[in-house]
């Protein structure tokens, strides 16, 4: 600003001084000629550096805006990088662990499913051998029984029994001694058998001695069933509560092994996004790093092309002022005569040695472009009596300042395509994930009350499952009480039907053709098979109940498995939902602001380059025209007698 206030300050002066002297002639001097053209040059200049200036703060903002534009975005787009980074490195660490966690859960699951099976097998081998063991006390029992039951019901004096009372004896004690399993025992109670054979007269006192053991024998007996019907309870109390610890393990450990394989699942998606989102940011930092670089290598061409152009302005108007100053003053004005002179004479007067038809020359090299600064300029240097030399060598200067010029332009057209490009294709992939990320928003909404109603669904059928089990468990419990009473009742009539028959069958021996013994054996044989054809059916309904409690009760608990299954998984579901609903909509905002920088970048590129590429043609043209009349009157100057004498001088 001070040198232009140094440039103009003498040029007012100027135009005073010339109002001044207005009135001196009526008709104006060659000098005064001269001077105006200066003065137009000097204006010319001024215009050109006022519009540099001009179109250089809107190019400086421009480069200013968009190298902190490309900055933040490169800023923006490290940080994103590391926070992906990071997410990355974390998301591996958790899928290892998780990985571990999986492999161990299915080991303590096939060690527990194992476990279940040999526990099963055990309590069925328990099971079979006490009921093999069950079946045979019984039967010694029932045969102890039968046995001591003859032998007590003989009577005190046998000594005078009959042959078949002897017989009873014999059979009794024989039926006895077939279940004795102790050796020293059933040594005893053999030899009292054979004493019993080989002196029937004897039998009363040897068969209270056979009872005796019998009975010793039948109390061991049913101790022993007791207690063996006490242990299988036990051992299979103990079995269940195993197996069901067993069980509530293993599908504990199921849904762990579900849960886990769902978070591995879910943090494989989530990996796979935060890998897209750190190849993305590393996309983005790479064009931006690639845009700061070119804005840089253009702004700072752009800068030092209008400072050598603005140095070249002001050094120009120095000299123009200067130049006006000294024809404007008084000592020049007297030496230039009066308003008689010609133009011939003034031409002498500044150049000794100037050709006679530098005025011809000046019309011509003024046809040229009247209009053109530069021109004018060659008219003035060249009525100013500057050598040719330089006159030429200024004109050699000015076309290589055009040609500059011309190669600045086409750069920063250049540039705001390549801008204005990226721009554009950077806008457009934005709002194609923006439109992506609103469908993914709407879709996974969608899905989340999905899931909300499919937990609410499955929490009901959980709890109707239960109730439904508790009340089929409850009935099963009755049912079982119910036949165990009819069990019990319908054996305890076998056993006194079978006493009853034993005794029959015991008389029915000695009694004659006319007994009635017959009749009752038969009745109660009638009674005892009923009895026990009830007994089946009891046997076989609840067996037949059993297996449909077991099937709707099996089935039940699948169902209930199923919905006790499906609920974590659709929870987990919903939980993942939710967070990339979350991550969605930060992404879809992230996206928004980086649109509106966009659409801020493209605004603030507009101006600028709608400037440069609307002018393009036009300054290409003036530039063709001053160029073309640089160059003729180039050619008019090389042509004079003046320049050639010069040259040949040289």
């Amino acid at each position: 600003m001070l040198l232009l206030a140094a440039v103009t300050a003498p040029v007012a002066s100027i135009a005073i001084h010339r109002r001044e002297r207005v009135n001196v002639a009526a008709k104006e001097r060659p000098i005064t000629t001269v001077i105006n053209q200066l003065q137009t040059l000097l204006d010319t200049s001024r215009t050109q550096l006022k519009e540099g200036e001009e179109t250089h703060a809107k190019a400086v903002c421009l480069c200013d805006e968009t190298l902190e534009t490309a900055q933040a975005a490169i800023d923006e787009a490290t940080d994103a990088i590391s926070v992906s980074t990071a997410a990355v490195a974390q998301i591996q660490g958790e899928r290892n662990e998780l990985s571990q966690k999986v492999e161990r859960t299915e080991k303590d699951i096939d060690e527990k499913n194992s476990s279940l099976v040999s526990a099963r097998s055990l309590n069925q081998q328990s099971n079979a051998e006490f009921e093999a063991k069950r079946d045979d006390l019984t039967t010694a029992l029932t045969q102890l029984s039968a046995a001591i039951e003859i032998l007590t019901g003989v009577g005190a004096d046998q000594s005078v029994a009959s042959a078949a009372d002897h017989t009873t004896i014999v059979g009794a004690s024989l039926l006895g001694l077939s279940v004795v399993s102790d050796s020293k025992e059933r040594q005893k109670l053999a030899e009292l058998v054979q004493r019993l054979q080989s002196n029937p007269g004897t039998h009363s006192a040897q068969s209270g001695a056979i009872v005796g053991i019998l009975s010793q024998m039948e109390e061991s007996f049913r101790k022993e069933l007791q207690e063996s019907t006490s242990g299988v309870n036990r051992t299979t109390a103990g079995f269940q509560q195993l197996e069901s610890t067993l069980i509530d393990a293993i599908n504990k450990l199921e849904l762990e092994l579900q849960e886990a394989n769902q978070q591995l699942e879910t943090s494989g998606n989530y990996l796979q996004a935060q890998t897209e989102a750190l190849d993305d940011a590393k996309v983005r930092l790479s064009e931006n790093q690639q845009l700061l670089s070119d804005s840089r290598d253009s702004c700072t061409s752009a800068k030092a092309a209008w400072t050598a152009r603005q140095a070249e302005l002001l050094a120009e108007q120095s000299a123009l002022t200067r130049v006006i100053t000294l024809l404007s003053s008084d000592k020049a004005f007297n030496a230039f005569g009066k308003v008689e002179a010609t133009s011939t004479q003034f031409l002498q007067l500044s150049s000794r040695t100037a050709d006679s038809s530098i005025h011809t020359l000046t019309e011509k090299i003024l046809r040229q472009g009247r209009e053109l600064s530069s021109v004018q300029k060659v008219v003035t240097m060249l009525q100013a009596g500057d050598p040719f030399k330089v006159i030429l060598a200024e004109i050699e200067r000015i076309i290589s300042s055009l040609d500059a010029e011309a190669a600045a332009d086409v750069k920063q057209r250049d540039w705001c395509v390549s801008a204005k490009a990226s721009n554009s294709e950077q806008t457009t992939a934005t709002q194609d994930r923006i439109s992506q990320l609103n469908f993914d928003v709407s879709g996974t909404e969608e899905r989340i009350e999905g899931y909300k109603t499919t937990i609410t669904q499955l929490k009901g059928e959980i709890t109707t499952t239960k109730r439904l089990i508790a009340e089929m468990l409850a009935a099963r419990q009755s049912e079982t009480e119910a036949y165990h009473r009819n069990l019990a009742e319908a054996r305890e009539v076998e056993d006194l039907l079978n006493q009853a028959l034993t005794i029959l069958r015991a008389e029915s021996k000695h009694a004659g053709s006319q007994s009635s013994l017959a009749e009752a054996i038969s009745l109660l044989s009638d009674l005892e098979h009923k009895t026990q054809e009830e007994r089946a059916t009891l046997e076989a309904d609840d067996k037949s109940a059993a297996e449909h409690h077991a099937q709707q009760l099996g089935e039940s608990r699948s169902v209930l498995e199923t919905d006790e299954n499906e609920l974590p998984t659709a929870e987990i579901s919903l939980s993942g939902e939710e967070k990339s609903l979350v991550q969605l909509k930060k992404e879809l905002g992230l996206e928004s602001n980086q649109l509106a920088d966009l659409h801020a970048e493209l605004s603030d590129l507009t101006p600028g380059c709608e400037f440069i590429e609307k002018n393009m043609e036009t300054r290409k043209a003036n530039r063709k025209t001053e160029k073309e009349a640089l160059q003729g009157a180039q050619q008019l100057l090389t042509q004079t007698t003046v320049y050639r004498d010069t040259v040949a001088a040289a």
